[in-house]
């Protein structure tokens, strides 16, 4: 069975790479002596948290699948194709995974579909405060 590779951040101060963990970076590259390794370095990225998720199928999803007549899994298929629908010339479109919005794209999506919501349907979705999931 193959094992699960680590993740360090840290952050680059003058051309070098200042390991948040380093005790924990140098524990694991001592399991890895001799052998030839790939370092990949991209800015970090915060994945939208749980509690974004759970209120969005919990709730945005709920409500508007009640409103259409939608499970919640056509409901969320049914916003995604209006909100995270991409149109690239000379290719098919493709609807972009809620899973590949950061903790930010993910407030102003929820945002921009509860205003939708209002706009079109008539549809009042409570903020994530005012209600206990």
């Amino acid at each position: 069975m193959k094992q699960p590779v680590p993740k360090f951040r840290g952050v680059p101060v003058k051309g070098v790479m200042s390991i948040h963990n380093i005790g924990q970076w140098t524990r694991y590259l001592h399991t890895l002596e001799g052998s030839e390794c790939e370092i990949v370095v991209k800015k970090y990225r915060r994945k939208r948290s749980l509690p974004q998720n759970a209120y969005f199928h919990g709730v945005v999803c709920l409500i508007l699948g009640n409103e259409w007549g939608y499970t919640v899994d056509e409901a969320h298929s049914a916003i995604s194709v209006e909100f995270l629908t991409i149109s690239e010339e000379g290719k098919p479109d493709r609807i972009r995974s809620t899973t590949d919005l950061d903790t930010e794209e993910f407030t102003q999506f929820i945002e921009s579909v509860k205003i939708w919501a209002a706009q079109e349907f008539n549809v009042y979705i409570p903020d994530a405060e005012k209600v206990d999931i």
